[in-house]
């Protein structure tokens, strides 16, 4: 089995080491591994690929392994031709730019009126008032 690009900058011994790992594991998680192990490591969220691939055979040993980076994207099962209609409209709507955001005056206001349903101080002397009147 060929090691992925990601583990071609390990050096000799560590290749070696993957690869006798690799003959331990189960036929049906070899490939899943590595591909997986791939996946991380172009995504970039890995950063020591051969620690990363012991961590994955410890999953597999375990029986936590999923593969989820590693997946091949499959084609989507047929749709009956109402529920395409009703997703290519879902789809139209999401192409539309989105709506502007509101000027800081309309977003304090809006605040304000939150605050106050809340019971909630104004500003920070209100705050200090209520503060004070707690205490006494």
């Amino acid at each position: 089995m060929s090691l992925p690009p990601c583990l071609s900058n390990a050096q000799a011994d560590q290749q070696k080491d993957v690869q006798a790992t690799l003959r331990r594991l189960p036929p049906q998680h070899r490939q899943e591994v590595l591909d997986e192990l791939q996946a991380r490591s172009q995504s970039g969220t890995v950063r020591n690929v051969v620690a990363y691939f012991f961590a994955l055979v410890k999953r597999v040993f375990a029986g936590e392994f999923h593969l989820w980076a590693g997946r091949k994207d499959v084609a989507p099962a047929p749709q009956p031709a109402g529920s395409h209609a009703a997703a290519s409209a879902c789809m139209e709507v999401r192409s539309e730019p989105s709506a502007q955001p509101a000027s800081r005056e309309t977003a304090l206001t809006h605040i304000a009126n939150i605050r106050k349903i809340l019971n909630a101080p104004m500003n920070v002397g209100d705050l200090a008032a209520k503060v004070m009147q707690a205490q006494r």
